[in-house]
């Protein structure tokens, strides 16, 4: 035995103790366990405060955003139970919360609702079975995504983008919670028709209905300015519910909740068969709801996280929040996504772990269990107008106008896609905003900055010329160029063009490669056609400062060496110009230790 090789056991005898440390290895790889070190009373007070105003904010939301997408009542609560245990135990996110929440509604209202139509009703056996397998196949997808470090595909919807889609999504969630709110009903296929609509039947209005729906909404702005602490939802559904029993506002024409069926949700996998003949559709709506929920839930993780001075994984989140679809899909839930609400309640009581969340589902499965009966009296338009007041802080007027100050195109691209959620299909929307991000972003690297670079008198650095005045180039042979972007098939033509233009016929033309951080084969054609543009006026080319990536490319593709027998390819600028243009006045040698191709100064022994 060697020194410190472990000591020789007896298998029989440790066996307990290593099952013992492999169990507790594996919790301590458990988000929630990790984050319960040093628990506190205290902190356990604000985690089961949380939980409490959690579930009960998730009452009003979850059936009123059940009822906006055209489910049961009860499929919002259920949405509530295994999403919020099984998210709180897997996630990185100390304070996310899942909900069934708006986004997901309007998409399961506009996509899957008609697909469960039979005989002009809703069958819902076959909506059942319909949104669970959403659920599952968008889980799923999620899942698998987080598996394979595919978190970065949150950042394909950006934040113009995603402020555009959310204040659709919010004036989509009010729009439709008005006919509650004013006692009749509308029809229209996209959210413009039914504003139009909504217009037109006024005359038709209920004043009940209206003082209740539109007194509730006034009474939640005043309650948020007057105590803005004070839990203002839970505080009217209390208050409502006390006023519709005791009045029977029933009878007098205000749309109640009704009886809810009380239990807890049945679990098991739904009818495949149902689905067949629309997996097609059901697959492409689920990609486009993962998309979607992984960059609504994602954004806020880092949000939060940044707040609290912890970290998070993009990549654990999203496959958190894939099984906690799975979970929903088959405990009688449907989608969920992160809630705003749910998640600023959390943090504003001061709940740092996610045993919020767990006890939260706790509660809303006791609650399903032993008291929906107490919501049967609960008015339509009540739930309609929380529900609007919840979205409506979607809709960021003041970022939108930041954006506007910042730049403009960012802020008529939100614009644009808001608009488009409401005159459109919302599934449709995602693509056109997804698409949109993806054509900018090309357009931009299309179209990179360069410049040429040179001195400024006392300054050190190098400093674009057109942008200083007093910047002068370092030397008559030398051409300094900068190209800012990695050099790719959509800019190779470009920069082949500017490249040539910045060299003037000088004797050298100097790419400065600090923010080339990628050059595929694409680029290597361009460059190589360079060579043969630069040869007609006899400009040679150098590279100056390339990563290890680039350097390699360089070498590999054999356009290092048709550079030249001399060093072309240099650490920095300062070495680079030094040496094309005098290299005797350079302090040490210049050498290739790295044998990587890319050629800097070292001090000669003894100098």
């Amino acid at each position: 035995m060697t020194a410190g090789d472990p000591p020789p056991q007896d298998a029989r005898s440790t066996t307990p103790s290593a099952h013992h440390g492999t169990l507790a290895a594996t919790l301590q790889r458990i988000p929630l366990v990790q984050s319960l070190q040093g628990y506190t009373p205290k902190a356990f007070g604000a985690d089961l405060t949380a939980a409490i105003l959690i579930t009960a904010a998730a009452v009003p939301l979850g059936i009123g955003f059940a009822t906006t997408a055209g489910l049961p009542p009860i499929t919002g609560l259920y949405s509530s139970v295994m999403t919020l245990i099984v998210f709180g135990l897997v996630s990185s996110s100390r304070h996310v919360k899942l909900g069934f929440d708006a986004m997901a509604a309007v998409l399961i209202g506009s996509t899957i609702v008609p697909l469960a139509m039979v005989n002009g009703q809703v069958d819902n056996a076959k909506l059942g079975s319909l949104v669970a397998i959403l659920a599952l196949l968008t889980g799923a997808i999620l899942f698998l995504a987080g598996l394979a470090r595919f978190g970065l595909l949150a950042d394909l919807l950006s934040v113009s983008l995603l402020l555009g889609y959310q204040a659709g999504i919010a004036l989509n969630v009010i729009i439709g919670q008005l006919p509650k709110m004013l006692g009749y009903k509308i029809s229209g296929d996209t959210d413009v028709e039914k504003a139009i609509a909504v217009v037109k039947h006024l005359g038709e209005t209920h004043w009940p209905t209206l003082v209740a729906g539109f007194g509730t909404w006034a009474a939640l702005i005043l309650l948020r300015r007057l105590w803005p602490g004070l839990p203002g939802a839970i505080v009217i559904l209390i208050a409502a519910i006390a006023v519709s029993a005791v009045t029977h506002l029933d009878r007098h024409g205000v749309a109640v909740v009704g009886t809810l069926p009380k239990g807890l949700p049945t679990f098991g996998l739904p009818d495949f068969q149902l689905a067949q003949d629309n997996l097609g559709l059901l697959l492409g709506t689920a990609a486009s709801l993962a998309l979607v929920l992984a960059a609504d839930t994602i954004i806020p993780s880092r949000a939060f996280a940044s707040r609290g001075h912890y970290r998070v994984s993009a990549n654990q989140d999203m496959a958190a929040l894939g099984l906690a679809q799975m979970a929903s899909a088959v405990s009688g839930g449907v989608t969920a996504s992160a809630s705003y609400a749910r998640t600023a309640i959390s943090a504003r009581v001061g709940s740092k772990t996610q045993l919020s969340a767990v006890m939260g589902g706790l509660l809303m499965a006791l609650l399903c269990a032993t008291a929906t009966g107490l919501l049967a009296s609960l008015p339509v338009a009540v739930l309609g107008a929380i529900c609007a007041d919840a979205v409506s802080r979607l809709i960021e007027l003041k970022t939108l106008r930041g954006l506007w100050q910042m730049r403009k195109r960012e802020a008529l691209l939100a614009v644009a896609t808001c608009l488009l959620v409401l005159s459109t299909d919302p599934l449709l929307a995602i693509g056109v905003a997804v698409g949109a991000s993806l054509v900018f972003y090309l357009a931009k690297a299309a179209r990179p900055r360069q410049s040429l670079l040179g001195h400024r008198p006392g300054m050190t650095g190098w400093y674009p010329v057109n942008a200083f005045p007093d910047a002068a180039e370092v030397a008559p042979t030398i051409s300094v160029f900068r190209w800012t972007a990695p050099l790719v098939f959509v800019n190779a033509n470009t920069f082949r063009t500017k490249a040539r233009a910045a060299a003037r016929g000088r004797a050298w033309l100097l790419v400065d490669c600090t923010g080339m951080f990628d050059l595929d084969p694409s680029a290597i054609e361009s460059v190589d056609g360079l060579l043969d543009d630069l040869a007609d006026t006899g400009t040679q080319l150098a590279f100056s400062g390339p990563n290890p990536d680039v350097a390699r490319m360089l070498r590999v593709s054999g356009l290092a060496a048709r550079l030249g027998e001399d060093p072309h390819v240099f650490v920095n600028l300062d070495t680079a110009v030094a040496a094309l243009t005098d290299p005797s006045q350079a302090a040490g040698t210049l050498r290739d230790d790295d044998g990587d191709g890319v050629w800097e100064y070292v001090a000669t022994p003894g100098a």
